[in-house]
């Protein structure tokens, strides 16, 4: 996890680096506005390197939030999955029924009575 972490810094770094120093011009050519009046030179490069971290900041939390998302969603796929499996199998042969919640029982049991050394809450 520390290489992950180093890697990304030093992404974040390397395109910092470009948006200040690979420029067409060399006087500083970030230009913000700041209550109406455009901010350029050096106070200029320091917003728009502001402006740059906060970006790539705000990029890592939206895709943080659509791994989350998609995590969910595919947690949703497949009990629907599950449960359309279910039904059909339900639907298409009625006495597999109690012979799927025996099952199930019984599984729950063996399942609780295993002792693998940990602990269940």
């Amino acid at each position: 996890m520390r290489k992950v972490l180093t890697t990304i810094a030093i992404v974040f770094c390397l395109i910092l680096a470009a948006g200040l120093f690979l420029q067409t011009d060399s006087n500083f050519s970030f230009e913000y506005t700041m209550n109406g009046e455009p901010v350029d030179g050096p106070l200029g490069a320091l917003g728009g390197a502001a402006g740059l971290v906060l970006a790539l900041v705000a990029a890592g939390f939206g895709l943080l939030v659509a791994v989350f998302v998609a995590f969910g969603v595919s947690l949703l796929l497949a009990g629907l999955f599950v449960g359309l499996g279910l039904t059909f199998l339900f639907a298409g042969f009625p006495f597999a029924a109690p012979l799927v919640v025996v099952a199930a029982v019984v599984w729950v049991i063996a399942r609780g009575s295993r002792d693998d050394g940990s602990t269940r809450a």
